[in-house]
């Protein structure tokens, strides 16, 4: 079986938090065209709220708004400030064979930033936009030139493309590609979810030995939602089972598990330890909040530029103690001990309660 978007959007109402935060990240990396989508966050929204609808409520932000109706729910959401909306493309694809040219220039390696280096740029940000199919194979040797900002907008133009023809030009060339282009395009075979890349995840797969690229390819296996790369996942999964970066890969099974009905033993256990992980991080941040609204609010732009620094070691911390946390299991910390999160606190009056012990 394998989940259709139809499907997965309606994991937005899930009762599973676990669930919602998979469905959230799968629509949020999609770059979704489809108003549904939205419309189902925004009732998740309404029946969860924001504090409880998500960890990571970010990621509404690659929803489209394309409709009047889920427009004037996000302004009612935010009552002050400044919008900068990307403007659509709506220009047809009257122009194709001219951003075709300029797409199939010779690339070369960049680093001065001229005039031509951001006219390519911008011609691989429109390609996606207009979902230009016959740009695929034109677009793939401007990872040659190791510019992230080439690589990241090369990575949201395929993904928007989105069809088969993505993954299968992928499949051909990724694995003999230097290791800066597969640390990018790895994830085109999670972003791009059609019945094609069941096998090529297979064969890319098969030739990858760098191991954290490996894990990568085994969570964008478990994000394609289909059952007959389950077990490729849970393979990849048992080559590092501590590594924590797996984490997502497990999400994304318990999800797909809750979804299809699919059996995975490992199902419930897993849960646990995702709320309980997702319980820490809340509650480090909770803690955190009273200084970090400090410094988001500081009276002019001056200030708040002063104080990123502080804000970004703050939200580092935040993210490192729940970290530390998150490792330990009960009976590796004391009731009465320090809580290993570094609030000072002992640990029955801080994390203890969140992971429900």
């Amino acid at each position: 079986m394998r989940l259709t978007d139809e499907q997965l959007a309606a994991g937005w109402l899930h009762q599973r938090r676990a669930v919602r935060n998979v469905v959230a990240k799968y629509f949020n990396d999609a770059l979704p065209s489809d108003p549904d989508v939205t419309r189902h966050a925004i009732q998740a929204v309404d029946a969860f709220g924001w504090k409880d609808v998500l960890v990571w409520p970010h990621q509404f932000c690659s929803l489209p708004l394309m409709e009047e109706a889920s427009f004037e729910w996000v302004c009612h959401q935010v009552q002050e400030g400044e919008w900068l909306l990307e403007p659509l493309a709506r220009t047809g694809k009257r122009f194709a064979p001219e951003l075709l040219d300029i797409l199939n220039r010779e690339a070369s390696r960049f680093g001065e930033g001229g005039p031509d280096d951001w006219i390519i740029g911008m011609a691989i940000i429109l390609a996606g936009h207009l979902r230009l199919e016959a740009a695929v194979p034109l677009l793939w040797k401007y990872w040659e030139c190791d510019w992230d900002w080439y690589s990241e907008e090369l990575l949201a133009a395929y993904t928007r493309i989105g069809t088969p023809s993505v993954v299968q030009w992928a499949q051909e060339h990724y694995p003999g590609a230097e290791d800066h282009v597969r640390c990018f395009a790895y994830g085109l075979f999670e972003r791009v979810r059609c019945p094609e890349a069941v096998p090529a995840i297979e064969v890319v797969l098969e030739a990858e030995h760098d191991d954290h690229l490996r894990g990568q390819l085994g969570i964008a296996a478990a994000y394609q939602f289909d059952e007959r790369l389950v077990p490729l996942a849970l393979r990849v999964l048992n080559e590092d089972p501590d590594d924590p970066e797996l984490g997502s890969l497990r999400e994304a099974l318990v999800a797909f598990s809750y979804l299809s009905g699919y059996e995975l033993p490992e199902r419930d256990a897993w849960e646990r330890e995702i709320d309980a992980d997702e319980d820490r991080l809340l509650l480090a941040r909770e803690n955190n909040f009273p200084k970090l609204n400090h410094l988001f609010a500081a009276d002019s732009p001056m200030d708040r530029h002063d104080n990123q620094l502080e804000i970004e070691e703050t939200l580092g911390g935040i993210m490192e103690r729940a970290r530390i946390a998150s490792l330990q299991r009960e009976g590796h910390v004391g009731r009465n001990e320090p809580c290993p999160c570094g609030s000072d606190k002992k640990y029955k009056k801080c994390f203890l309660p969140a992971s429900g012990a």
